[in-house]
Formats: C-alpha cells, structure tokens, sequence
C-alpha cells in the first residue's frame, strides 16, 4: 500500500509539472507575438482613403472638424506658395552681397533668414549682416531689377497642384486673393507668363497697397475687406514664419505649405500644415 508520503510527492509533482506547463504556454504567446510583430512590419498595408496629416515635430493633429466650415475665401502668399520664386531671391541676393564681403569671409545665407520678408526687411537683414553700402531705394531698384531679369529670362512655373487647386476653389464658389509682400512690378512680369489674374478675379495684393508689409497683418485685412469676407471666414496659405504670423494676427485660419523646399517646418502658430496641394483638397473636400 502507497503511505503518506508517497501521496505528498506526487501531489508536489503535479504542481510543478502544471507551472511549467503555465510557463511554457506564456513563453509561446511571447514568442508568437513577437513573431507577429515582425511580419506586420514586413507586410505593406493598403493605402486608405482619409487624408494624411503631416505632423513633421508639431502638436497639431489636424482633422477635417479643424478647418472652418463654411469658409468663404482663401487667401493665399504668393513666392514659393503659388510660384516657384524663393531661390532666386535667394541666389541674387547672395551673389549680390558677396562684393561686401571680408576677404576669405564666407557669405552663408539661409533661405529660412530671408523667407517671408519684403524688400525693407532684406535691406535691414542685409544692411546688419554684409554691411551694403546702397540706400535703401538703390538697394530696392537693384533688386526688382536683377530679379525681374531672372524672372524674364529664365521663366516661372506654378508650384505643383497649385493652379488646378485654385480653378478648383473658384467653382466651388470660394472667393480668391493673393496677399504678397513681393511688388507689383514682379507681380507683373509673372502673370504675363503664367496668365493667374483671371484665376483669382484680379483680387491681388502686394506690399505696395499698405503702409506695413509681413509679419504686420495689414495685407490680409486690407485682402478680407475687399473681398468682403470676415477674417474669421478665411483660410490663409503660408510658408513662412513671417506671413504666418500677419495672418494669425488678422484672425484667420493659417495652413503652412510645407512643399519640402526647407529642412524645417516654419512656425508653431499654423493652425495645420500640409505638404501638398493634394493633401489641402482631400482635406477640404471634408467642408462645405
């Protein structure tokens, strides 16, 4: 006959036996969902249909519901936002002020330095920066000139997406306007090539229509008001910190057109930001 103790031992048997057990199912599960894990990242999942927000360090998670519905206009920059332009402001005004530079001085001009800003605010960055000697309206004139000639000869395109963007809007039966801290004198030149007046209904603004350019919000009030349109009812678009600032100070709703052109996004304050013309409409369509 089995004592006691026999009993005992195959009692103690079958604990162990069972918590190696438990242990081992735990280890499989480990194991299964790590392997799981792995294929997951290796399979390509299908594209779905709702917008990507770009997100690039910011804390913005922008959703259709972020937009305001009902907007009635957008207004728009112009340089680098409609236009390709921002390089050659940028080349022209280096090389330019290359013959004020100290010998073995290097001149490194950061496009981020100078984007956004009128022809006054280059005149003071460059005037503190390389020392130029040319007054203000010398310094004006040259560079409407020099890069007018660029413009002429070298041409100007639509940034991609966005004329189809625009024509887009207009027979939604939003209202359109360029605000620009460029002239009208480089206005001109390109429309002569690129024919967007009518896209807009002529509703075009530059630095010359107000007494105080970007990051002052003068334009885009000065834009809302002759559209007729509350500045709470518009959608601006941006790319630089400076005209995000003049719009978010006129109270309007601020997207930044990050169009891969900088190494950074702009600014904090854009209420959303987008890296394409596409993105934008998927993400309006969304609205009324």
């Amino acid at each position: 006959m089995y004592n006691l103790s026999f009993f005992k031992s195959l009692f103690y048997a079958f604990i162990l036996l069972t918590a190696a057990v438990s242990i081992d199912i735990r280890c499989m599960r480990r194991v299964a969902s790590v392997f799981k894990a792995g294929w997951s990242a290796c399979v390509v999942k299908p594209s779905v249909s709702k917008p990507i927000i770009s997100k690039r360090r910011i804390n913005i998670v922008a959703s259709h519901k972020d937009i305001p519905h009902n907007y009635q206009a957008v207004i728009s920059d112009f340089d680098d936002t409609i236009v390709k332009t921002e390089s050659r402001w940028l080349m022209f005004i280096q090389k330019f002020c290359t013959r004020y530079k100290k010998k073995d001085e290097k001149i490194d001009l950061l496009e981020s330095e100078i984007n956004g800003l009128d022809v006054n605010g280059i005149y003071e960055y460059c005037r503190y920066k390389f020392g130029i000697s040319e007054n203000r309206n010398c310094f004006e004139q040259k560079i409407h000139s020099g890069i007018g000639k660029s413009y002429q000869e070298e041409g100007v395109e639509f940034i991609y997406g966005a004329e189809k963007f625009f024509r887009e809007q207009s027979k939604k039966g939003k209202k359109l306007a360029i605000a620009t801290n460029s002239s009208w004198h480089l206005v001109n030149i390109i429309n002569k090539q690129l024919k967007f007046k009518e896209i807009f209904a002529n509703n075009i603004y530059t630095r010359d229509d107000v007494k105080r350019g970007k990051p002052h919000p003068d334009i885009y009030l000065y834009a809302a008001k002759k559209l007729g349109v509350n500045p709470g009812n518009c959608i601006v678009l941006e790319d630089s910190s400076t005209g995000i600032k003049a719009a978010k100070d006129a109270g309007m709703f601020v997207i930044e057109l990050y169009l891969n052109s900088r190494d950074d996004k702009e600014s904090d304050e854009a209420d959303m930001v987008v890296s394409s013309y596409e993105e934008l409409d998927r993400l309006l369509c969304g609205t009324t």
